[in-house]
């Protein structure tokens, strides 16, 4: 590192919560309505870079966007995420360090974010939550002015190919989840600068 890290950025959906197979499941609902196929979960990395209204026109998806949210909500709703594995340790272990730690994400509701953290004891553990945009480099850019800090003394850690491009935008350290929604061949080609398969993994940056 050419300068100390003093501040982390995690997208949620994918990286603090392990949610991707129920996203799937979703997936698999709306297409099944349309007696479509499901392709194998793996072979989605680029699915979730692209609006998913635009992905299910792709594949052939004939329905109204209201019906297609209608099914997709009730399949995923009323489920609470879990956390990754010691992804509360590793916050609570930053926080000590004197990190400041925040939460970015594209999620367009605050309510289930703050009931995860809330349950998994870590919500006072961050500075702030940012929610309800796709440009999350807007919202890394607002955080770098707002704490005074350069871009390379923040990391934004992620698990998609829009993730590692907003960091790459906002001139952070993008740092790949690999173990969400974009699996390591999308975050490398993205802009990645380091791979982690393990939240404990963060503190070999910080040396």
């Amino acid at each position: 590192m050419t300068a100390r890290i003093k501040a982390i950025a995690y997208d949620f959906d994918g990286v603090a919560v392990n949610s991707l197979g129920y996203h799937f499941l979703a997936i698999q609902a709306v297409l099944s309505r349309c007696g479509i196929s499901t392709p194998p979960i793996e072979e989605m990395n680029q699915w979730w870079y692209a609006p998913y209204e635009n992905r299910f026109k792709e594949m052939g998806v004939n329905l109204s966007l209201e019906e297609t949210r209608r099914i997709y909500n009730e399949s995923i709703g009323g489920k609470t995420f879990p956390l990754f594995p010691n992804f509360s340790q590793v916050i609570c272990r930053l926080n000590t360090q004197k990190i400041l730690l925040f939460i970015i994400t594209a999620t367009p509701r605050l309510e289930p974010v703050i009931k995860i953290l809330s349950d998994g004891k870590i919500l006072d553990q961050f500075a702030g939550i940012r929610y309800g945009r796709d440009n999350k480099e807007s919202f890394l850019r607002e955080l770098l002015d707002i704490h005074k800090l350069s871009p390379d003394q923040m990391i934004f850690v992620g698990d998609t190919k829009r993730d590692m491009l907003s960091g790459v935008i906002a001139g952070v350290l993008p740092v790949g989840f690999d173990g969400g929604f974009g699996g390591l061949k999308t975050l490398i080609e993205s802009g990645a600068k380091h791979i982690i398969t393990d939240h404990e993994q963060i503190f070999s940056l910080l040396e």
